[in-house]
């Protein structure tokens, strides 16, 4: 079997060959798949990742011509995809690829179809995952309507971890660009496992948060476009 791991990358030179190496050092019973999309990074990104292209680190790289967003970067990384199992990878090291093995598990295993990671799972605590109060307040809220909306009882809908069986997400149709997509992804996969009963699980996953002088992007104000998005697309 493969594993396609999709990293959508914006300014993330400072970053991006360390996870690359911290993924090709998780033991997988798996083949894997690297797809990075550039997003039109300023800093130097391109160069490092074609630099790992040619050393044979990533399988696939695609550069967007101007910033589009992450929603739009998974969304192409998956014309790339192969794999019987697709996992998205924020480039940035706040999540560590260590959690594979529990992110994989429960599909591997067939217990699931799809399974989502969560920074809050067994111990919800804002020190716990280290993110800014106002981000994570934020996240509770939204996650709390998601789970009203789509019958789930999930913990965290904005974590990024998220990994699919590769048939299971092909029928979803990714409409979001940037990072309400992980609001879009859980109110469509809610709906499958309604319709179609695929198994939805979290895991527990670890979450370094880095600081916004150290290139965190997301911010308060995306929480608006999360909550239009769990209204557009609840069911």
């Amino acid at each position: 079997m493969k594993l396609s791991i999709i990293i959508p990358a914006y300014n993330e030179a400072e970053t991006i060959a360390r996870l690359i190496e911290s993924i090709h050092r998780v033991a997988l019973p798996l083949e894997k798949e690297l797809i990075v999309i550039d997003d039109a990074s300023t800093d130097g990104t391109k160069n490092i990742a074609l630099e790992l292209l040619r050393d044979h680190k990533i399988q696939h790289l695609y550069r967007h011509s101007t910033n589009q967003g992450k929603g739009r970067a998974v969304r192409e990384g998956l014309r790339f995809a192969s794999g019987e199992i697709v996992l998205i990878q924020d480039a940035d090291l706040e999540y560590a690829p260590s959690d594979y093995g529990k992110m994989l598990a429960p599909i591997l295993n067939n217990h699931a179809d799809i399974v989502f990671g969560s920074r809050f799972k067994q111990n919800p605590r804002e020190e716990k995952s280290g993110a800014y109060f106002f981000n994570t307040l934020a996240n509770r809220m939204l996650t709390f309507l998601a789970n009203q909306f789509s019958g789930l009882r999930l913990s965290d809908i904005a974590a990024c971890y998220k990994a699919f069986r590769r048939e299971v997400l092909m029928r979803l149709t990714i409409e979001e660009p940037r990072f309400s997509i992980d609001a879009e992804l859980v109110m469509k996969c809610a709906k499958l496992m309604r319709e179609k009963g695929v198994k939805i699980v979290e895991v527990e996953i670890e979450y370094r948060a880095r600081s916004f002088k150290e290139g965190k992007k997301i911010r308060w104000h995306d929480a608006f476009s999360v909550l239009r998005a769990i209204w557009k697309y609840r069911a």
